[in-house]
Parts: C-alpha cells; structure tokens; sequence
C-alpha cells in the first residue's frame, strides 16, 4: 500500500483536462454515429490510444491525450470507411477549446457517383470507381498527386489535386475526400485602374488543373475553362508594362472586370531551398503562385500591384490546390503604392 502522503498527493492532484472534438453531422449516410479514432505519433511511428463513436451531440472527448505529444484524428463510419484524416499532426492544448471536424461539405462521399476515374500521377492508366468509394494499393514511396474526375456528353468535371506522401510504409493522409466539381466558362474583361479595356493582358489561371494562358483583345474581353476550382478562381493578370496582379475572381459566368495591377510596386524575392523544403510559392489575396522548384538561391524582381504579400517554402507535394498554407513556412509583408518590399525566406 502506499504511503498516506502520496495517496494525499494522488487525491489532491486535478484530474488532466480531456481531449474534446465536435463532428459535424454527427451521423454518417447510414444514419449510424461516426467513429473517432486518436492516433499519437511517436519515432515508432503512428499508434492508435483510443476509439469510439461520437455522441448523438456531436461531440467526442478523450482522456488519453497528454501535454506535449502530437497526434491526429480519423472519422470513420460504423462499417469502418474512412472520410476524415488529419493532414497533419496536431500538438494537444486544451486552452485551444474542442477540435471541430467538418463533414456536411463532402458532397461527393454523401451522394457518390456512379463512375468516376481516380488519376495518380506516375501512373497512366486511370482507376476506374464505381460508387464513390475506392483503394489505391499501388503505392510507392514519395509523393503522388491524386484527383478523380466524371466525363459526360460536352463536361468534364474534376476534384482538385491532392498530394499524398508515402514514407516507410505509412500513406499521409490515408483517407482523403476527392470532391468533383462542375466545370464552368469564367468570363471577364480586363480593365484599366480607369475602367477603359486593357488590351493585351496576358491571363493565366492559377485554380485549374488545366493552367490555360491567353492574351486579351482590344475590348480587353476574356473566356477561359475553369475545372476543379473552388468559389474562387484565382488570376495572375499581367498588363502590357509587365506589371502583375494576383487576384481572386468569384466563380461565375456572368461576365466581370477584372482590373490589372493597381499602383504597382517593385517586390525583390529571395528564396534559398534547404532539406526537403525547396518549393517556392508567393501568396497573395488568398491565391498561391508556384515559383516551381530550384536547387540553387533563387532571386527575382517584379514588378506587382500593391498589397499583403507571403513567401513560403514547401517540401515537394505539400502545394494541394486547396491546402492552407502554415504561416511558419512562410515570411510576409505589405508592398506599399509605388514602392518596394523585399522577401527573403531560408527555410
């Protein structure tokens, strides 16, 4: 038995705060509660501390999470099909309040398809899928980038990529949702800071798996096909001074202008590639532009509107089309009308 100083101590101790994460709808398509499952990562690798359903609420708590330790979330219907995995690990803080985890926005698991195809890079024979759900076991280690697609009579509807990292023998993320969105014609006009037509833009879409460029006419009016993008299509517009905007366009139809660089500025970036992190991205306005990968010091001077700007450095396969990108990996600043911003990032 122990001594009555440390049973005084054990009693006197508060008990441990839990781990607390709210699902919503807290039903899976089967009308059966979801199932949460908590991994901790370790140098042994991923191990699960606990499983079980959600709450008619919603809500799920854990109290085998401990200060200090990383660790990541998976939800799985009853039947055990995954829908949600963490991208990434996550560091328990119970002062951060419940984890929320969001899953009436994936439309396409909710009603799947009938038959879709699942493309990987690297490989050139599309996966067909019937029912929305499907299992790639051709997996090597690296990085692969995953979308799925519907073709039908004048469509061709597409998810946005996906990167998925094999190392060692774990997958990460080892569910993903791929959701198929309706292609659309986005139609604009290009237009002066004094609404004349900007003749001569070069426009090239950042939010398509199809990068199409063109030139805009006198009337400064442009089309182009957009598959795969989100609410917002995001534009790199460059007028005839060379001068460039990074600006997101509402995924519409309808035609709108689309003004090139207001007040631009001179923006100096320097980005030196170290480790794994060697992907230079420059963020703006919620959009990302892909300097693409360098083995060298990579500088550069251009001539941008004015703004809030980020430079970030990415390992290779971490540039998902809708990914947030961590603001540790990235350095930022304001170019102001007119005048210069300097970026250095050495991750």
């Amino acid at each position: 038995m122990l001594p009555w100083f440390l049973l005084l101590a054990f009693a006197a101790a508060p008990q441990a705060p839990r781990l607390i994460v709210t699902v919503s709808p807290p039903l899976d398509p089967a009308g059966a509660p979801w199932i949460v499952q908590l991994f901790e990562e370790s140098s042994e690798g991923r191990k699960p501390v606990d499983e079980r359903p959600v709450g008619v609420d919603g809500a799920w708590s854990s109290s085998a999470a401990r200060y200090g330790v990383f660790y990541r979330l998976r939800v799985t219907t009853k039947a055990g099909v995954g829908w949600y995995a963490d991208d990434k690990p996550f560091e328990w803080d119970p002062e951060r309040g419940p984890r929320e985890v969001r899953l009436s926005s994936s439309a396409f698991r909710a009603t799947p398809v009938p038959v879709a195809s699942l493309s990987v890079s690297g490989f050139q024979e599309p996966l067909k899928v019937e029912g929305g759900w499907f299992t790639w076991d051709k997996v090597v280690d690296g990085w692969m980038s995953v979308y799925a697609s519907v073709a039908g009579p004048g469509r061709f509807d597409q998810s946005p990529r996906r990167a998925v990292r094999v190392s060692g023998g774990w997958v990460d993320p080892g569910f993903i949702t791929l959701e198929i969105r309706p292609t659309y014609v986005l139609k604009g006009r290009a237009v002066l800071p004094t609404g004349e037509p900007a003749a001569g833009a070069r426009i090239r879409s950042l939010s398509s798996t199809f990068y199409e460029n063109l030139r805009t006419p006198a009337d400064g009016r442009f089309q182009m096909t957009v598959r795969g993008g989100g609410e917002n299509a995001c534009l790199l517009v460059v007028d005839r001074l060379k001068a460039a905007r990074i600006v997101p366009v509402p995924a519409s139809q309808s035609e709108q202008d689309v003004p090139v660089a207001v007040s631009p500025g001179t923006l100096s970036l320097e980005f030196t590639p170290r480790g794994e992190r060697r992907i230079g991205a420059l963020v703006a306005n919620g959009c990302t532009l892909s300097l693409g990968s360098a083995v060298s010091v990579m500088k550069s001077t251009i001539r941008v509107s004015a703004g809030s700007y980020a430079l970030c450095g990415l390992a290779y396969g971490e540039l998902d089309d809708d990914a947030a990108i961590p603001p540790e990996a990235c350095v930022s600043g304001v170019l102001p009308p007119g005048g210069t911003l300097q970026l250095r990032l050495n991750p």
